[in-house]
């Protein structure tokens, strides 16, 4: 029983995968994929060669996708076909099969309305499947296919007609021309004459709108997945949200400065007296090897290795000897300025360490006042005077 249910269950999931992971399979296992060339008009053309080659780079670079390496254009397939000026359902398939493929891209770039943008709307023909296609707004300033953000353009078309992508657009519109938007708190792009398109990934986002002189206003906008969403929001005259104002501040405290002066005494002294010992150890070794030198047999009779008498002595051995007394002489200087110097550095440093006092420390207070009081004593025998003192 148990087991039968396990097969069930697994058949179950088989299928499942199958129907979500088949469209992927059969869109990719048509063969290459054409990019024709894409139309314009005479104020385009830079911007649809950039768009056509920044598509094809795309596809390209996309796994499980074939490009093939063709220079068609639209503009000359339409007439050689004899095909209207927009494309109809014949005419796509005359240029598949012109083109011996399955599937290919193509569409127009122009002018948008907006100033300073132009609009792309690119096809994705699938034999025997329905058309799909997209349009994409950006500004008229982009038509270098290596620009970063061309390529997102074209990355954001293909994904959304191949169905790999999990973004969306939407497109703002206010009266105000300038105002910046502002995407979940994060500051995005500005208005250009009152509109601007944004492509964000699927969910829901706040797009909020900020301008001087006007009170910022937001709205939540639900993103899905390959689709287009328009929304308009309205901004009024008034002053900004007040500034929350920031209560005093605690007074920093003071730097010390002798103190730190000090530390960093003591430590270069401590360094330079390191160095000292260790020349201190290389002249011991050196006088030790010059001991030896002057019990050396070969040397015998020579008092000053390095001017030996003529004939008197090994001369090579003498150049050895006078090389370690020249640096045994040198080791026992250098120890004598790293030792002195660093001792003074680190005593230096020690006495300010101890001597110095924090700025609290050098807050005087008023010492107590001494005061006298005088008590007078009367009695039936004796009188007489007290004194007592406070300090």
């Amino acid at each position: 029983m148990i087991l039968a249910q396990l097969r069930s269950s697994l058949a179950f999931l088989l299928v499942l995968a199958a129907v979500l992971i088949a469209p992927n399979v059969f869109a990719q296992a048509k063969g290459p994929v054409h990019v024709v060339n894409l139309d314009s008009d005479d104020a385009t053309e830079d911007h649809a060669d950039g768009l056509t080659a920044a598509l094809k780079s795309k596809v390209r670079a996309t796994p499980g996708w074939q490009m093939a390496e063709s220079t068609d254009s639209l503009s000359m397939l339409i007439p050689a076909l004899k095909c209207p000026p927009k494309p109809d359902a014949g005419c796509l398939q005359r240029i598949g099969d012109q083109l011996k493929t399955d599937r290919f891209f193509w569409g127009s770039v122009t002018k948008a309305a907006a100033p300073h943008q132009v609009t792309a709307e690119v096809h994705l023909w699938l034999r025997g499947k329905p058309e799909q296609s997209v349009k994409e707004s950006y500004t008229d300033n982009l038509k270098d296919q290596n620009d970063e953000a061309l390529k997102k353009v074209a990355g954001r078309i293909f994904e959304r007609l191949s169905g790999a992508g999990t973004e969306g657009s939407v497109t703002i519109h206010c009266s105000v021309e300038t105002a910046q938007v502002f995407v979940d708190g994060q500051p995005k792009v500005a208005l250009v004459a009152g509109t601007t398109s944004l492509t964000l990934p699927a969910g829901t986002h706040t797009i909020e709108l900020r301008a001087d002189g006007y009170a910022p206003q937001g709205q939540e906008v639900a993103i899905v997945t390959g689709t287009e969403s328009s929304i308009t929001i309205e901004l009024k005259k008034g002053a900004p949200p007040p500034v929350t104002p920031i209560g005093p501040t605690e007074p920093s405290k003071p730097v010390p400065v002798m103190k730190i002066v000090g530390f960093s005494a003591m430590v270069a002294g401590f360094a330079l007296a390191t160095v000292g010992v260790i020349e201190g150890a290389r002249f011991l070794g050196l006088r030790s090897d010059n001991n030896d030198d002057h019990n050396n047999v070969v040397l015998k009779g020579v008092s000053d290795f390095c001017s030996p008498p003529s004939g008197v002595g090994d001369p090579v051995v003498a150049q050895q000897a006078c090389d370690r007394k020249k640096s045994a002489e040198s080791a026992l200087v250098l120890e004598s300025v790293f030792l002195g110097i660093g001792g003074a550095l680190f005593i230096a440093g020690t006495v300010i360490v101890v001597t110095s006092r924090g700025p609290s420390e050098n807050k005087t207070e008023p010492s107590p006042t001494a005061s006298w009081h005088v008590t007078p004593s009367f009695g039936p025998k004796s009188g007489g005077l007290s004194f007592a003192a406070t300090f």
